[in-house]
């Protein structure tokens, strides 16, 4: 029976039929039981949430989207999670560049970042990419599926706000350890002291990267001391502070020509 044949059915033999919004104290109850029940366990689901309050899921669902203002959100998956002590050092140590670029308006054109990125023999095409333009009634374009490329290298690159400062190729079958990034570094020295005069001169460039274990061992940081070359702090577990990281796709787009040509270099001085 449809709700109207009710309405109408309790309109001919005058029964009165409760209007829950007349009934306050009513809803505030059933609305105090359902809030409890979330603070007890914010994974039940509308049936279960039904079933311990005592309501139907229509209404259940009513009070979450309406009354409640709720919904439910899939949790985020992270690779770390942070400490209360690892939080507040995110906090002092992001705080620390923002002063210093309110204070110095050249404090950012100082910093030279850098990364390693994987490069790959080839890249597979979006469906983006092959998408085209075609007539009304024409076949869809079809495309073999292809898997990611086997082959791929290590890309050292170091970038500041006027673009690439240095890049080199992991040889094959090496990670990056702290031999191997200690080289990258004098590399990166010389290239500084050639294609930004002016920060090597004044001493006024520092290095930005993240807490690798390449990065943070007593060698490096032997290294750099030797040198002078400052660093800027880096809250552990936090990729998303890495310029490096956010730029990556961009920097490899801009500069793929170069790394076509010297991966192909690298995979024949390999046989």
């Amino acid at each position: 029976m449809s709700d109207l044949s009710v309405l109408k059915w309790a309109e001919c033999r005058s029964v009165k039929i409760p209007d829950l919004d007349n009934l306050p104290h009513q809803q505030t109850t059933t609305m105090s039981r359902v809030h409890a029940v979330i603070c007890g366990n914010r994974r039940l689901t509308l049936q279960e949430f039904a079933d311990e309050v005592g309501i139907s899921i229509g209404s259940c669902h009513q009070i979450f989207t309406e009354k409640l203002q709720m919904c439910r959100v899939g949790a985020k998956f992270m690779p770390h999670l942070l400490t209360d002590d690892q939080k507040e050092n995110r906090v002092e140590i992001s705080q620390e560049p923002l002063a210093n670029a309110n204070g110095n308006e050249n404090f950012l054109t100082n910093i030279i970042t850098g990364d390693g990125i994987w490069v790959y023999g080839y890249d597979v095409e979006t469906k983006m990419q092959l998408s085209q333009w075609m007539g009304k009634g024409s076949p869809r374009p079809k495309k073999a599926q292809m898997s990611q490329s086997k082959i791929m290298v290590m890309w050292v690159v170091f970038f500041d706000w006027k673009g690439t400062v240095h890049h080199e190729f992991v040889p094959c079958g090496q990670m990056i350890n702290k031999q191997l990034y200690q080289e990258v570094l004098a590399h990166l020295t010389d290239a500084v002291c050639r294609k930004r005069p002016e920060l090597w001169e004044n001493q006024t460039w520092m290095l930005h990267h993240d807490n690798a274990l390449a990065h943070v061992s007593l060698l490096i940081f032997s290294y750099l001391a030797k040198h002078q070359i400052s660093i800027m702090p880096h809250p552990p577990y936090s990729p998303d502070l890495a310029p490096a990281a956010t730029c990556e796709n961009k920097i490899f787009h801009n500069y793929i020509w170069i790394s076509n040509s010297e991966f192909l270099m690298i995979q024949l001085h390999s046989f």
